[in-house]
């Protein structure tokens, strides 16, 4: 780790996705318990009204019969049960359709929003993770410009430190062509620099290029990482 990024606002959007998430989760399943409430209420009120009609038929056929067993109060009330028991289904069946359709709402809609706060809550944990400044490979760093309480941004005027990775370097080179057929991939290879007087580094030949720009190499060479 090089260094950390104040977290207290990226970590405040992640906590207020994720209690949207969970709300928008909670409706959808408060809404299926309802309908399925409303379903057995549908099937009770329906069999009690079934009854009901069975009875008023009943009463209707003994009406008709040459000895009438039943009185005009008696058919009157069979008939007063069995609509008013019908109005109850109606009622539940419009219930049930109400919710089935915010149900369908959610799903085809608003499940949308699940989806797209899902997406945001990957990006809020991406962007939360991103606080911590990581080096990108073993090294060291040579200077450090920022101090707790500097502010970082992602185009800075200068860098807030210096990171050097250790890793192999490649070194150009440019030969005549004579003695370029004499050179094989492994071959030993020895480099020294003006800076480091009486040093001599050891290497191999790792790749020979077709073509070389002889110019810029000539005047002063080239150091690729």
């Amino acid at each position: 780790m090089l260094f950390t990024i104040d977290p207290a606002r990226y970590q405040a959007r992640v906590d207020r996705l994720q209690a949207d998430l969970v709300t928008a989760l909670h409706s959808i399943n408060t809404l299926k318990a309802q309908l399925s409430e409303a379903q057995a209420n549908t099937t009770r009120v329906s069999a009690e009204r079934d009854r009901l009609y069975k009875d008023y038929q009943r009463y209707l056929k003994g009406s008709q019969a040459r000895v009438n067993p039943f009185s005009e109060s008696d058919i009157d009330n069979a008939r007063q049960n069995y609509l008013a028991q019908d109005a109850l289904v109606k009622a539940s069946v419009a219930e049930q359709a109400q919710i089935q359709s915010q149900l369908d709402s959610m799903i085809n809609g608003e499940q949308s929003q699940v989806a797209s706060l899902r997406a945001q809550l990957a990006e809020a944990k991406y962007n939360l993770d991103q606080t911590t400044v990581r080096a990108p490979s073993d090294g060291y760093i040579t200077q450090v410009l920022i101090r707790p309480g500097t502010y970082a941004a992602s185009l800075p005027l200068r860098p807030v430190m210096v990171f050097i990775p250790e890793q192999k370097r490649l070194i150009v080179a440019q030969f005549r062509q004579n003695s370029l057929l004499r050179l094989e991939k492994g071959d030993d290879a020895e480099a020294v620099f003006n800076a480091l007087p009486g040093q001599v580094f050891h290497g191999k030949l790792v790749s020979i290029l077709p073509v070389v720009p002889g110019e810029p190499i000539r005047r002063r060479g080239r150091c690729s990482r």
